[in-house]
């Protein structure tokens, strides 16, 4: 047995990093990717911060990754929840923008009717959330039927899988 050399941990731990840095860039190459696709406003807003609060831009780029996997997990069962997710994140960023103009507005009428279209933003958004979170439950429900069916067909099929993988590890012809 060779001995323990500190340098082969040192090489190793310098690899590890190196892989770990060429993961990341991919991450974030591929994070980038998404948002210019997908939602070029959280993009634009996270460039935007970038320069001017580091915790604030930890904070929102947290936010977009957190969105990336959401979406892909969504869209991994079925697509349209993803989308449907995009659409109500978009529309808190259009919220977003509406409060600001309340906030700005001078006059009470002015107040009252940017109040009521943000309204009618948070209502339209809140409804595709429930949309989204119902139809994630329904894709839920199927894949779990799917499953339960599988389970029983291989229940049914013991000895016949059983034998097929024995003989697959005696080299045997089924």
């Amino acid at each position: 047995m060779k001995p323990f050399r500190p340098f082969y941990l040192a090489f190793g731990l310098v690899v590890f990093a190196m892989v770990a840095v060429a993961t990341d860039r991919e991450a974030a190459s591929s994070l980038t990717e998404f948002l210019e696709s997908k939602f070029p406003r959280m993009l634009a807003y996270i460039q935007e911060v970038k320069t001017g609060d580091p915790e604030e831009y930890d904070e929102r780029l947290e936010d977009a990754q957190d969105l990336w996997q959401h979406y892909q997990a969504l869209d991994h069962l079925k697509p349209e929840l993803g989308d449907i997710l995009l659409q109500v994140r978009k529309m808190e960023f259009d919220a977003r923008a509406i409060a600001k103009e309340v906030h700005a507005a001078t006059d009470a009428d002015m107040r009252k009717k940017q109040t009521d279209k943000l309204r009618g933003v948070l209502e339209k958004q809140f409804d595709l959330y429930l949309s989204m979170n119902k139809g994630h439950i329904k894709a839920l429900e199927e894949e779990l039927k799917d499953l339960k069916e599988h389970l029983s067909d291989e229940e049914k099929n013991r000895e016949k899988n059983i034998q097929e993988d024995l003989n697959y590890f005696l080299g045997r012809d089924n």
